[in-house]
């Protein structure tokens, strides 16, 4: 039995001339698979080996040495195919051509008969086949499947990602722009990053687009439930409370209030106390009952359309002229605008609170720190500008500037209450022309 340092191995080299590299293009071409390719050429150059007297004849499976001699032999068949006129200069040792692509390359011929490139990292700790990697053309089919083969080996990464990996052992000509189209081919990468369609949007409603007084048209929402104690101390009992949200269907204006429950008392109650600050409300917009999925039976029977608890509620609403408007069942889409203010709540109670248990004062004092944040927010894009004015917010429609703000500094003050009624209207029909250019435009 022979040892491994007794095997005797041999070099197979290729001579392929004109009518050779047009075969093995034809050949090439019609198979989809580069795995396939490197299999059938290991098959032959073992046939070449079992068929050669005094070498020890190969059966079985393929090894992982037969692989790798198949792929050089495969990409040593490519080279000679498109750099034929490289390899016969460079084997005569002579330069390449200075029209030649790989000129800057500075290529050589490897012991393996590969035409790599030269570079300057001999004396690095790189791998070979980094320091020196294969050189290969663009337009080649069996190129072609390499660069697909490495598009799936990186899970269908972007080209940036497969022209890495490639790059480490093949140095493909014009490989930025050849590895984007391959990768473009992708179906399954085509599929994931189509283009969907946009549902076209009608136009806004009229409470949305023209000026009122702030919360003339208002929407309500709930959020919670949120936990909190009665006193401070150990061994209280955690009670449960839920936000009721206002927003101003023209200014996006937030008021927010504490309610114990879902009860219809509980409702009226916040709704006394919103009314009482903010003043009275011509049209109130809410959820249908439909969309509170999950949510307690109280709440369903608040909302529903049939229940006595809505027409009692609705019924005390309109004794104070206030119209009670409910968005179509399963369409939360129409009250994206107080659903996005319940988001940037439960945002601020969230990094706030975290797992603590908050008293009942802590958690109205915190509840109405957050609606000063609200009503801070910019409506309009934000200039880099120190000559143009500062961002308009909600805010603004309510007590003249941001809540979170310090007051401006008053000089010459008009000492006339017509010149001071004068001045506030002035500002007021600035803050709703800055309104009509920046927030809707």
């Amino acid at each position: 039995m022979q040892t491994d340092a007794e095997q005797r191995t041999s070099t197979l080299f290729l001579t392929v001339n004109n009518h050779d590299a047009t075969d093995w293009q034809n050949l090439f071409e019609k198979f989809s698979s580069l795995h396939k390719i490197v299999r059938i050429l290991a098959y032959t150059a073992r046939f070449q080996n079992n068929a050669t007297k005094g070498l020890e004849n190969r059966t079985g499976y393929l090894t992982a040495q037969e692989m790798a001699a198949g792929q050089e032999r495969l990409w040593r068949i490519i080279q000679y195919i498109h750099f034929r006129a490289e390899i016969d200069a460079l084997s005569k040792g002579t330069t390449v051509s200075s029209s030649s692509p790989m000129k800057r390359l500075n290529p050589f011929i490897a012991a393996d008969g590969l035409l790599c490139v030269g570079g300057r990292l001999e004396r690095s700790l790189l791998a070979e086949s980094e320091k020196h990697p294969i050189i290969l053309p663009s337009k080649d089919h069996v190129v072609r499947l390499l660069v697909h083969d490495t598009h799936l080996l990186t899970l269908h990464g972007g080209p940036l990602l497969t022209h890495s990996t490639l790059g480490r052992k093949f140095w493909v000509l014009r490989a930025r722009n050849f590895i984007r189209g391959e990768v473009r081919k992708c179906t399954t990468c085509a599929r994931y990053k189509a283009r969907t369609l946009s549902q076209a949007m009608g136009s806004l409603p009229p409470e949305r687009v023209q000026p009122t007084r702030p919360f003339t048209n208002t929407g309500v929402d709930y959020a919670g439930p949120i936990w909190y104690k009665a006193s401070p101390g150990r061994g209280r009992k955690a009670l449960k409370g839920y936000l009721a949200v206002f927003v101003c269907m023209t200014t996006t204006a937030a008021h927010l209030e504490v309610v114990s429950d879902y009860s219809t008392s509980s409702f009226l109650a916040a709704f006394r106390r919103f009314v009482s600050r903010r003043g009275l409300c011509r049209h109130l917009f809410s959820d249908n009952g439909t969309n509170f999925r999950g949510a307690d039976a109280e709440l369903k029977n608040l909302f529903r359309n049939t229940s006595p608890v809505r027409q009692k509620v609705a019924a005390s609403l309109g004794q104070q002229g206030i119209e009670w408007h409910f968005t179509p069942p399963y369409a939360p889409n129409f009250g994206g605008l107080w659903e996005a203010t319940v988001k940037s709540c439960k945002g601020h109670l969230k990094r706030v609170i975290g797992e603590n248990l908050l008293t009942y004062e802590e958690l109205i004092t915190l509840v109405i720190q957050i609606e000063g944040c609200l009503n801070s927010r910019p409506l309009g894009y934000l200039s880099s500008n120190e000559e143009d004015p500062i961002a308009l917010t909600p805010g603004h429609f309510l007590i003249g500037s941001a809540i979170i703000s310090l007051p401006d500094k008053i000089k010459n003050a008009p000492s006339c209450l017509t010149a001071k009624w004068e001045l506030v209207q002035k500002m007021r029909d600035d803050f709703w022309a800055r309104w009509s250019q920046e927030h809707l435009t």
